[in-house]
């Protein structure tokens, strides 16, 4: 009887060997571990940017839609916007103003009630947001709005002839 000691040690490494490997190594599942974490990193900061832009354009929307309320509410009362009525006027430094709460609108005639609504609105969908009207006795008026810089910097401005 012949004892082989290459098998008995595991010293048969040539190619025509009949021990096979099955499994996998720890330096391949640890390499994988790194590939799949740096694709879920990266997955998570497109989830962020998707996250923010949809908050921007949602924002954006709700501006343009609050634009148009107003300017049917100009269109449709006239005299009350030429007169200055619905002014909402900037504040003495150029920057528009913010929504405050007036727990009495009662002593508001109707289109300065229209104007808070409107603006209390607004400001319930975009916290933050600045809004100012300006119309004049030579038909013009100019609405802009102001998003708040948690959102995006970013004014809207429409101008309308009355």
């Amino acid at each position: 009887m012949s004892l082989n000691l290459e098998n008995a040690f595991g010293l048969n490494n040539h190619p025509h060997s009949t021990v096979s490997q099955t499994g996998f190594s720890l330096i391949e599942v640890l390499v994988t571990v790194v590939v799949t974490a740096f694709g879920l990193i990266g997955l998570a900061g497109l989830q962020m940017s998707s996250v923010n832009t949809t908050t921007k354009a949602s924002a954006n929307t709700h501006a343009q839609i609050a634009m148009q309320e107003i300017v049917g509410q100009l269109l449709a009362n006239k005299d009350a916007a030429k007169a200055g009525s619905f002014n909402l006027l900037a504040n003495t430094d150029g920057t528009l103003q913010t929504f405050t709460v007036n727990p009495d609108i009662s002593n508001l005639d109707f289109s300065q009630k229209i104007t808070y609504r409107w603006f209390n609105n607004l400001n319930n969908v975009i916290p933050g947001v600045r809004a100012g009207i300006e119309c004049n006795a030579t038909n013009m008026c100019a609405i802009r709005i102001q998003l708040s810089e948690s959102i995006e910097n970013m004014e809207q401005v429409v101008s309308i002839q009355l």
